[in-house]
């Protein structure tokens, strides 16, 4: 590691995309850049830093540059230990030897001014929200204790929001923002308002208006429910008019495909796999493949990074690379957050906050899968099971539950009536959405008035 440090080596590809190691990344590879020292030096402390390795490079950087030291690639390797994983891997990131990133050997300046302001506006901006998430932690928690008058809270509440206020100027007028939504409404009327990404269920479609731009969706339910089979209908509707991308980290592209061909076909999963089918079968699968080639569907199991941040980057890539306009995420349980040791409450609530950022920033809807709790077994859905269930209600701007209350009736019978509730919806009417379920090929459905 420390013969690779010594190399004079350029990025060429694209930033990592995660702020904190971009940040180091800016100071080692712009060290004669002695200007922005003290710009970082008043803005960036270690603990901002949420990651013990990065923490411990941009201790060293800051120690170094203090003592009048180079801060370069050599002198910081020197003083690392490549024994420890985290090290090791920021090291790499740093370098440019992790996936999708390509090395040079070259002679390069400075890079732009503008990347360094940029990291630490976010940097900033993340540790704002960790204070924040950390504040309204306690708070609550000192509340249900009876330890705080009404006043006390009110005072705490302004501190924490201020926090979390971005102090950008991206106002606009009242007369703006009406003659925006007037103009949004006269395209509707006049019917070039688009095609809606539809869900695939007519009666969520009516109340929700299809999948918006900028919206996190969360699809909730217990084990074994059908979370999944939910979410294949959903993007097989969706991709009739865009392109869309589902993550899985709990089964292979194999089997989604599988599961995928199933809903079409109607033929069973166990009946595909072990080549047990009769002729119709092998009809309907073969009338219904070239519809699964046509549909703009990218399925990944995962990414080498199974962080939020790496699978939020592997998602912005590939937005931008297929122009998608859904992403289905399965499921928010098996995502993990980039420091494990943060309070499971408040690293859901960074994850689902930052997804909510990422479909305002691209554009596109992010629909979630989630467990519910144990306790919403044998009873009717609430959003009050959801696991770790605060930071979720509030980043969420729909939230639907798939409640099967004959799931154990008259296991014989195919079609299975069932409900998604609508426990969520911002800009609607929230209730219960009546459904059919085909036990045989575990398909969602809405029957056709």
């Amino acid at each position: 590691m420390n013969d690779i440090a010594h190399k004079d080596l350029l990025v060429l590809h694209r930033p990592y995309r995660d702020p904190e190691v971009e940040f180091l990344r800016w100071i080692i590879w712009n060290a004669d850049r002695l200007d922005k020292w003290p710009r970082i030096r008043a803005t960036i402390q270690p603990e901002y830093l949420v990651i013990d390795a990065h923490r411990k490079i941009f201790e060293l950087a800051l120690d170094r540059n203090a003592k009048g030291c180079p801060v370069t690639l050599s002198e910081i390797a020197e003083h690392l230990d490549f024994h420890d994983d985290e090290v090791n891997l920021t090291w790499r990131m740093i370098i440019g030897m992790e996936e999708d990133v390509f090395i040079a050997t070259t002679d390069y300046g400075p890079l732009p001014e503008k990347f360094i302001e940029m990291w630490i506006r976010e940097i900033q901006r993340i540790h704002q929200q960790r204070q924040a998430r950390h504040a309204l932690s306690l708070l609550q928690t000192r509340a249900g204790a009876d330890e705080l008058t009404t006043q006390d809270i009110a005072e705490q509440m302004r501190a924490i929001q201020g926090l979390t206020t971005d102090h950008r100027d991206t106002s606009v007028t009242t007369s703006e923002a009406v003659s925006q939504a007037i103009d949004d409404i006269e395209a509707a009327v006049a019917g070039n308002a688009g095609p809606i990404i539809s869900t695939g269920f007519p009666s969520i479609d009516a109340v929700t208006n299809g999948y918006q731009p900028g919206e996190l969706w969360l699809v909730g339910a217990r084990p074994s429910i059908g979370k999944t089979a939910a979410s294949i209908a959903m993007i097989h509707a969706a991709t009739e008019s865009v392109p869309a991308l589902y993550v899985t980290l709990e089964t292979s592209e194999k089997k989604m495909a599988l599961r995928y061909m199933s809903f079409l076909s109607g033929v069973p999963v166990v009946a595909m796999q072990r080549g047990q089918l009769n002729k119709s079968q092998i009809q309907s699968i073969t009338m219904h493949t070239p519809t699964v080639s046509a549909r703009s569907i990218l399925w990944r199991n995962g990414v080498a990074d199974k962080t939020h941040t790496g699978i939020m980057a592997w998602i912005t890539d590939k937005i931008r690379e297929r122009q998608a306009k859904v992403v289905f995420i399965d499921y928010l349980g098996l995502i993990r957050h980039q420091n494990s040791r943060l309070d499971k409450r408040l690293q859901i609530d960074e994850i689902t906050s930052d997804l909510k950022h990422l479909a305002i920033q691209h554009e596109v809807t992010v629909v979630l899968l989630a467990q519910l709790r144990r306790d919403a077994d044998n009873t009717v859905p609430e959003m009050s099971h959801l696991k770790e269930s605060s930071g979720i209600e509030a980043d969420a701007d729909r939230i639907l539950l798939i409640h099967r209350p004959n799931k154990k009736e008259n296991p014989h019978e195919n079609i299975e009536d069932c409900q998604i509730i609508i426990e969520k919806n911002r800009d609607g009417e929230t209730g219960w959405k009546n459904i059919k379920f085909s036990r045989k090929n575990m398909r969602f459905f809405e029957q056709e008035k």
